[in-house]
């Protein structure tokens, strides 16, 4: 039977309503839209679209329309808006476009029941409601009854207006299909259809609402802080205002995804960064190319989610991007490896105030082997702590998981990693890879082997950590304050557990022991942010005098942050010395510090300072641009735009990324001035042209042009 052509007795069910009304649908679908979040419900909620609130699962074939009421009058069968609702139900029901779907409809409203009167069936609806999941038969077919006297008055009111020369055929047959529906079919209907009575005030409705939205966003699986609430409902209502109003159906839906990306960007500038990134991700269906800067935002986003974001779920997206990294051809070994341990660490999903692990890895034995077996690839040395992490990881899981590795494999890594680490401190190169070597033996001494003893092992570790103590003294960037906040975040989870009192006091007895060792970072990175600051003062009073004092404070700075733990601020401070240079129009000086910059970038073997590179060309660039150089200007340019797409993968943005825009403005210089002032330079300029390619043509053309026109001849340019 079609019964998708008894679609055409639909009403417009449009109606004028109040402004609380809309609040309360719009703050009913908030409600709703966040439950789906906390709960993992993957779904599509579309607002004020086929009812109040459409939600699909397309995965399950399910489909909800809810219709909320805020009334002041209690309900009944008698009462319109019963009446239109269940009419508006059926006609939803007939639907073909859900004929495969499981569906439900809910009435919810704040108000009651009211009481029997005559005609209004008032004690039926009570019935049927506490009943609503567990009807009899007799009950079904009394509230089938009813029901379809109400649809048969719809009906035929529709007939009698919609009827015309024109639809009459139509119609009649729509008639004929209705008046031979079968008992069956009603009581299809009849139990697809479920009531919410809350019985609350009109007046105590809203605030009600509010403050169950206001405990349930605390609850959300993000970096939620507590004192926005209040401005994340204005964002998320403002966002269902806002795509009620669309025209499109797609405009009008809202996800959990959609959700995670509004909120995130409410936080933190690393949190907006990760919304950025996530969002970028989640688009992505396959990676052609290997960009080592799109790889580390991707592991940087990771750790992230691993970290900050456990109780979320967007460990499966990144677990699908890190594979998609670990299968590509193009990925170098070192990056493999480190996409391995990422992969590996998310799929146990450990809980970082706990360490407890939620997963498992026991079925990745070919990408375990592969990890250990290419264990010289690494960026540096101190990378042989996420061996150990690993290992650990590995061991725990043989211990309680049953044994998926042979015992062999695992001593000939074990042997294999304690072999390096004691050739380093046997042969260091220095007082800071002493200190670098004895941490990690301690690690291994501490994190691996489950079946000794821990207090043994404890013991054991707190030896040998104590022996970074002697070349500490020598030591020009180890700090052992990172060491430091390991022991204590290790303390905290043996306190969870409950471990013997003995073994944490032997740690916080060493903790209390390097404690004056450990805050020096702390104190050099409070103090060498302080001479930026007093150097930026002074720079923006310019004269000779101030510059040279700003280039003092920044010096001083630089010689502070020259630890592992704030590479990056030296590198910010040699990029600061060479913007003073270039004040002072000391361009070598600049150049110098410039590069500076690019060796400490890539030597620092930190994959974060990376994004730097870029930054500290772009000073050599602008050393040479001033100094007249413009022939290696153009080399350092390249040198520069290679590294900011490699290294930073965010897209070209002028309007945002100010030093990318006097780079390129410096440039479009270089370019048009350059075949005015020496002619015979026009065909190499012309060669240069055309290697920038799309670079030229969508950023640089439009600049070259404008110059050319403003200094049409070499005197103006001069």
């Amino acid at each position: 039977m079609s019964l998708h052509k008894l679609f055409l007795f639909t009403k417009d069910t449009d109606a004028s309503a109040t402004e609380q009304g809309f609040q309360y649908q719009k703050l009913k679908t908030l409600k709703t839209w966040i439950e789906n979040r906390i709960n993992k419900v993957d779904e599509v909620i579309y607002c004020d679209y086929e009812e109040d609130i459409f939600q699909r699962n397309f995965k399950e074939r399910k489909a909800k329309f809810r219709q909320f009421k805020l009334y002041s009058s209690n309900f009944s069968f008698s009462k319109e808006e019963i009446q239109k609702s269940l009419a508006h139900f059926f006609m939803l029901f007939v639907k073909g476009e859900y004929k495969f779907d499981e569906i439900q409809f809910l009435f919810e409203t704040n108000s009651g029941i009211a009481k029997e009167v005559k005609g209004n069936d008032a004690d039926l609806l009570r019935e049927w409601v506490a009943n609503q999941d567990t009807m009899s038969n007799e009950l079904r077919a009394k509230c089938r009854e009813r029901v379809k006297t109400i649809i048969n008055d719809y009906i035929g009111e529709t007939y009698e207006a919609k009827n015309s020369a024109e639809r009459k055929a139509e119609l009649q047959q729509a008639k004929n299909i209705y008046d031979q529906l079968r008992d069956d079919t009603w009581e299809a209907f009849v139990s697809s259809i479920k009531w919410q009575f809350d019985t609350i005030s009109q007046e105590q409705a809203i605030p009600v609402l509010l403050e169950e939205i206001t405990a349930l966003i605390q609850n959300l699986p993000l970096p939620i802080d507590p004192s926005k609430v209040s401005k994340y409902i204005s964002v998320l209502h403002f966002e269902i205002a806002n795509r009620t109003a669309q025209d499109n159906d797609e405009d009008r839906m809202l996800t959990n995804k959609l959700l995670d990306l509004l909120l995130l960007n409410e936080g933190s500038e690393k949190v907006r960064w990760y919304a950025d990134v996530y969002q970028k991700s989640s688009s992505v269906k396959a990676i052609k190319r290997f960009s080592i800067g799109a790889f580390y935002e991707a592991i940087n986003a990771a750790r992230h989610c691993r970290w900050e974001m456990h109780d979320s779920d967007h460990v499966a997206l990144w677990l699908d991007m890190l594979k998609k990294y670990i299968d590509l051809d193009e990925t170098i070994v070192v990056c493999r490896r480190k996409a391995i341990y990422e992969y590996l660490f998310l799929m146990t999903s450990p809980d970082p105030k706990t360490g407890q692990p939620k997963g498992k890895i026991s079925d990745q034995q070919d990408l375990i082997r592969y990890y250990f077996r290419e264990l010289e690839h690494r960026k540096s040395f101190a990378d042989i702590e996420e061996d150990i992490i690993l290992l650990q990881i590995v061991q725990a899981q043989q211990l309680f998981s049953g044994a998926f590795l042979d015992e062999t494999e695992t001593s000939i890594w074990v042997t294999e990693i304690e072999r390096r680490i004691e050739k380093r401190i046997a042969n260091p190169t220095n007082a800071d890879e002493l200190c670098q070597a004895y941490e990690l033996k301690g690690h291994f001494t501490f994190h691996l082997n489950p079946n000794s003893p821990l207090k043994e092992k404890v013991n054991a570790a707190i030896e040998v950590y104590k022996k970074i103590l002697n070349p500490l003294v020598d030591a020009t960037i180890y700090s052992i304050s990172r060491l430091n906040d390991q022991l204590t975040q290790i303390v905290n989870i043996l306190i969870h557990h409950g471990v013997d009192d003995e073994v944490i006091d032997s740690i916080e007895s060493f903790i209390a022991e390097v404690e004056e060792h450990a805050s020096k970072t702390g104190k050099h990175h409070n103090s060498a942010h302080n001479l930026v600051e007093r150097g930026m003062a002074y720079i923006n009073k310019p004269s000779a005098k101030n510059y040279l004092k700003a280039l003092e404070c920044f010096h001083k700075a630089k010689n502070l942050w020259y630890l592992l733990e704030t590479r990056e601020g030296y590198i910010l401070a040699l990029i600061n010395i060479a913007e003073v240079y270039s004040a002072l129009g000391m361009h070598m000086a600049a150049k110098y510090y410039g590069l500076c910059g690019v060796w400490a970038s890539f030597h620092f073997g930190d994959y974060t300072t990376l994004k730097r590179i870029s930054d500290s060309y772009a000073m050599v660039f602008y050393a040479d641009f001033k100094q007249g150089a413009w022939m290696s200007a153009l080399d350092d340019f390249e040198q520069y735009i290679k590294s900011r797409l490699e290294f930073t993968p965010k897209a070209l943005d002028l309007e945002n990324d100010s030093l990318l825009r006097k780079t390129l403005l410096d440039l479009s210089c270089v370019l048009a001035a350059s075949p005015t002032l020496h002619p015979d330079l026009s065909v190499f300029i012309e060669y240069q042209k055309k290697n920038l390619g799309w670079l030229f043509t969508d950023h640089l053309k439009e600049m070259v042009d404008v110059f050319n026109v403003k200094f049409p001849d070499k005197d103006s340019f001069e």
